[in-house]
């Protein structure tokens, strides 16, 4: 299979780095201190990522990482240390940043210690040269853990989920734990008020009852060179 390097883009190096951090980060926290003061996230970051003259996937980066001080304290809140013997999982958000921090390309680390990647899913997915270790890095994870079973949740109207469920139930094979994967036309639904979930979606993740931060584990523990630009305060 052909070596794909997910999310990378040619101008990252350049976007996120030298004097363009500093930048991106004096433009956060400027967001931070207007959705404080009661603005929206989209009022806020439109309007400093206008004063910095920051691009369209620079504004992204911040979009996906950045919280006023109420979300991010109920998130943090609900995060808990060691999920339990089931778990929950947003399959095809928590594959694609594992497959996008082993390709080397840039990951974001959000005011709630969540790695994410920049763009996130537009509703097109193919499985690529990543996607085996990706998923024996969660099972293997989630078995050190002691987790008995684990039920993905993928997006049925993304292309390729089915292949990709079929591949993650072929992989579970070796590890010694149940799983199971369910396609579903609105899967954010099902995570509501649910304890044990692992997903890098904020929305998913405020409305849980409770989640677990798995990918910043395995970045931790399996992939310590990914390339994070860290947002966290």
């Amino acid at each position: 299979m052909k070596s794909i390097r997910r999310g990378y883009v040619d101008k990252d190096e350049e976007l996120f780095g030298g004097s363009q951090r500093a930048k991106i980060l004096s433009a956060a926290n400027d967001a931070r201190w207007l959705m404080n003061r009661g603005y929206s996230a989209e009022s806020a970051i439109t309007f400093t990522s206008n004063h910095y003259l920051l691009t369209s996937r620079q504004r992204m980066a911040i979009f996906r990482s950045i919280l006023n001080d109420e979300d991010k304290t109920t998130r943090l809140k609900k995060e808990i240390l060691k999920p339990g013997t089931e778990v929950l999982i947003d399959g095809l958000n928590i594959i694609i940043t594992l497959e996008t921090a082993l390709s080397h390309s840039l990951v974001l680390r959000g005011d709630d210690g969540v790695l994410r990647d920049v763009a996130g899913l537009h509703g097109t997915y193919r499985i690529i040269d990543k996607t085996v270790k990706a998923i024996e890095q969660i099972l293997l994870t989630l078995s050190n853990l002691d987790v008995r079973n684990a039920t993905f949740i993928l997006d049925k109207p993304v292309s390729n989920s089915g292949s990709l469920k079929q591949l993650i139930l072929e992989i579970s094979r070796n590890f010694n734990l149940e799983v199971v994967v369910e396609l579903d036309m609105n899967p954010d639904q099902i995570f509501v008020d649910k304890e044990n979930v692992i997903s890098s979606d904020g929305p998913v993740i405020l409305r849980s009852s409770s989640w677990f931060n798995l990918n910043s584990m395995i970045v931790r523990d399996m992939i310590p060179d990914t390339w994070v630009f860290n947002f966290e305060l």
